[in-house]
């Protein structure tokens, strides 16, 4: 059993004391997963809905999300739904997936900040036939992410920030921003470059060739 399954087993003992309808199932040489029923309230607290899902553990937490299956048979699996053909729920871009999880993001936090908000989603999708500020799907999906984080939709700019964040060289926070806004770079894209400095540089080689095209 690797660290990222341990740790999945540790943490889950946490979820289940805030989601009952959750259980722990821990196979032979296989991934733990929790099973069963999670409830979505509205802003009063009121339980509305509820999604069957299961949760397995990633083999790599640093890098990867839990794997997430709605197993009711509620959502299509089709790219349009966020659903994967093989009932896998895409919740994140990759991109943003790698950043959160390279800083940090125990299993509870995982639940409460990505899983819930993604099941509102497709609650409110099941409801009204569409999402509230989706994003596109694939690499589409990725790059609008990236352009997200650096504030900006012009591709000649976003070229330029991630070969300037390519060459690993953060500005002093009280030199100017390399963005050329001329505001201190701790006021401007401090975060910016901290969070995309954490993907792996050939992603973000990828995007800028794929910018580039």
């Amino acid at each position: 059993m690797n660290d990222s399954w341990e740790r999945f087993i540790v943490e889950s003992q946490e979820v289940l004391t805030h989601f009952p309808g959750l259980e722990l199932t821990v196979p032979e040489n296989e991934p733990p997963l929790l099973t069963g029923s999670i409830e979505l309230k509205d802003p009063h607290g009121n339980i509305y809905d509820q999604y069957q899902v299961r949760v397995v553990a990633s083999d790599d937490s640093t890098i990867q999300f839990p794997g997430v299956y709605e197993v009711g048979g509620r959502l299509p699996h089709n790219i349009d739904w966020h659903v994967f053909e093989d009932g896998h729920c895409c919740i994140k871009s990759v991109p943003e997936q790698i950043v959160l999880c390279k800083k940090g993001l125990p299993l509870m936090r995982f639940i409460k900040e990505q899983l819930l908000p993604y099941l509102h989603g497709q609650a409110f999708r099941e409801q009204n036939g569409y999402y509230l500020h989706e994003r596109s799907h694939g690499e589409l999906g990725n790059l609008e992410y990236i352009a997200s984080v650096l504030k900006t939709q012009n591709r000649g700019t976003i070229i330029q920030q991630l070969l300037f964040i390519l060459q690993g060289k953060e500005p002093n926070r009280s030199n100017r921003c390399f963005c050329g806004s001329r505001k201190l770079y701790r006021h401007c894209h401090r975060d910016s470059y901290q969070d995309l400095r954490l993907l792996p540089e050939e992603l973000l080689r990828k995007y800028i060739v794929y910018l580039s095209a």
